[in-house]
């Protein structure tokens, strides 16, 4: 610090004005310590003042920003320096200033001259300013330090429209999945996935959603290639769908897995194999679109599951990218399980109503040839749940030994004729399964064996007439079916589908049960029927016999006679 002796009251002048700017003081001090006509320049490049007035202005405005902040303020004494003929005096002066709630820094500079009036140190002059930290010491312009803020600056927005644009892909695929109205649209999802992550440059060859659910030997998985999207399939627990799932359930966030060019082939077999997936992949095979010679696997995990990213080369750059994504499906996959338990209540109502029809019509039977009907009544309500039936019906037991039972079938919605039909048949078997006591069986039949199974039926008496009239209809008989059985006291239900309907299972066993109270009902009409046939009978003798009675002359039997036709007649 360059010192020179200065007068005490000019610098207690000095002190009482940067008071008024720091530390709160009353404006009016600058009217003793500022002169009228004072000229100077602030830190800002608008701070000009060309009077105490304009000064003032300027000191109000700073007093009240930092009265509403936490701040520290440090002071550097740099020179004090009489002038001319010690009537006016130079003090220079660097100040830090350090505001805590925002975290920033300010270093500034003040040089001040006072003057000696009328035997007053007043303030005429200060100026201020920030030193530029783009010039470094061997430069008089800041050219280089510009420049290297310039690039700085560019690096960040390029940085922050990278972010943008991330954050715009992720919105569009939060939004999609917003949109959503039924859970299958999952399957779009994951084509919306594949287009914004490629729209962001990342050259993927798939993406898909695997999610865990109640199912132990595996999970559920949409999938897409940008072209179209993969039904739904399951993976299996074991070989790379085991080990990306062991990654989930240790908590990992991504897992980078290369299959090289000596792995892919093989692993492609496998995956061809699989339901589901295997069959979408050698449909592309066949179109020609080739799997890849290498692949790298990203797999980002998530609470239920993962997202998994298949790209050509490695894309560490695109790290980040995956693990967002996982985070937005999360937000998606909360949204499609409220729409799936939307769906299952909505579905439950459905079945409960379908349910609900049959035990009413069954509740509604007068007589026990109703019964038909009911059985007409399951088929359309199984169709109208959406089943892909060919035909649907009831069989009683003929015999205590279980080997035949009395059939009455719904064929598209038109009730055959009943026939019986053996336990134990060409392509079939209900024997084993009734005898051991199951409640429900499953049974395939498909191409020859089919052919050979309709080739028995037609040998059955009356069957081979109720498939000629089916066909004479205009209805095909399947190329495959699928039994499904639901056995009871009496005998079973029969449901034949065109394809496997796994999650009809339980819809069959409610129906089953649903036909328990059907069947009942019926026994009792069959009991009342034939109580009512038998006092109608009794009725009828008592009549006949009472006529004998009374007779009194031979010709007395005319009348008997008479009596006994129309009794037999009533019956």
């Amino acid at each position: 610090m360059v010192s020179q002796h200065i007068e005490p009251e000019a610098r207690e002048v000095y002190e009482r004005m940067i008071e008024v700017f720091f530390y709160a003081k009353p404006l009016d001090d600058l009217k003793e310590t500022v002169h009228q006509e004072f000229f100077g320049y602030g830190t800002a490049a608008h701070e000009f003042f060309e009077s105490r007035r304009e000064l003032q202005k300027m000191a109000k405005l700073q007093a009240e920003q930092l009265r509403q902040q936490k701040f520290e303020i440090s002071r550097k004494k740099v020179m004090e320096k009489l002038l001319t003929d010690g009537t006016s005096c130079l003090i220079v002066e660097e100040f830090d200033l350090y505001l805590s709630e925002s975290d920033h820094q300010m270093h500034m500079r003040l040089s001040t001259i006072l003057e000696l009036m009328n035997e007053k140190w007043l303030v005429t002059h200060f100026h201020g300013s920030t030193p530029d930290s783009n010039i470094d010491d061997t430069e008089a312009l800041p050219l280089e330090g510009l420049r290297k803020k310039n690039e700085v600056l560019e690096a960040r927005i390029k940085e922050r429209t990278r972010d943008l644009e991330i954050e715009a892909a992720l919105e569009r695929v939060r939004s999609r999945s917003m949109a959503m109205h039924k859970s299958e649209e999952l399957a779009d999802l994951s084509l919306e996935l594949v287009k914004q992550v490629q729209a962001l440059g990342v050259a993927t060859w798939f993406c898909a959603f695997n999610i865990y659910d109640d199912d132990p030997q595996g999970s559920l998985e949409w999938g897409s290639n940008g072209q179209g999207t993969f039904p739904k399939y399951r993976t299996p627990r074991e070989g790379i769908f085991l080990r990306y799932y062991k990654a989930g359930q240790r908590g990992e966030t991504l897992l980078i897995n290369e299959i090289g060019e000596d792995e892919c082939p093989a692993h492609y077999e496998y995956l061809c194999t699989l339901p589901g997936v295997g069959e979408q992949l050698l449909k592309m095979k066949e179109e020609g679109i080739p799997f890849p010679a290498s692949q790298i696997d990203h797999v980002a995990f998530f609470k239920y599951g993962y997202v998994l990213f298949i790209t050509y080369e490695p894309a560490p750059e695109s790290h980040e990218i995956f693990i967002r994504f996982a985070k937005v499906f999360e937000q998606t996959y909360t949204r499609f399980l409220d729409l799936k338990k939307a769906e299952a209540q909505a579905r439950e109502a459905q079945i409960e109503n379908a349910l609900e029809k049959v035990r009413s019509r069954t509740m509604a039977m007068q007589k026990s040839t109703e019964l038909g009907d009911a059985a007409n009544n399951l088929f359309l309500q199984v169709q109208a749940l959406g089943i892909p039936a060919w035909s649907t019906g009831y069989c009683i037991w003929e015999t205590e030994d279980m080997k035949t039972a009395s059939c009455s079938m719904s064929s598209e919605g038109e009730f055959q004729k009943s026939f019986s039909l053996p336990t134990i048949g060409e392509g079939y078997n209900f024997y084993d399964p009734a005898i051991k006591g199951e409640s429900f069986y499953v049974e395939e039949l498909g191409g020859k064996a089919l052919e050979k199974h309709y080739e028995f039926m037609r040998t059955l008496p009356k069957v081979g007439e109720i498939l000629d009239d089916l066909l004479n209809a205009g209805l095909s008989l399947p190329t495959f079916q699928i039994f499904h059985i639901v056995f009871f006291t009496h005998g079973y239900l029969m449901f034949i589908t065109y394809e496997p309907v796994p999650e009809a299972h339980d819809i069959f066993k409610r129906f089953g049960n649903v036909f328990k109270q059907t069947y009942t009902r019926f026994l009792d009409l069959k009991k009342a029927e034939a109580q009512a046939r038998e006092a109608k009978i009794e009725a009828a003798l008592e009549k006949v016999r009472s006529a004998s009675l009374a007779m009194h002359q031979s010709k007395d039997l005319h009348n008997v006679l008479v009596m006994l036709y129309n009794q037999l007649d009533a019956l």
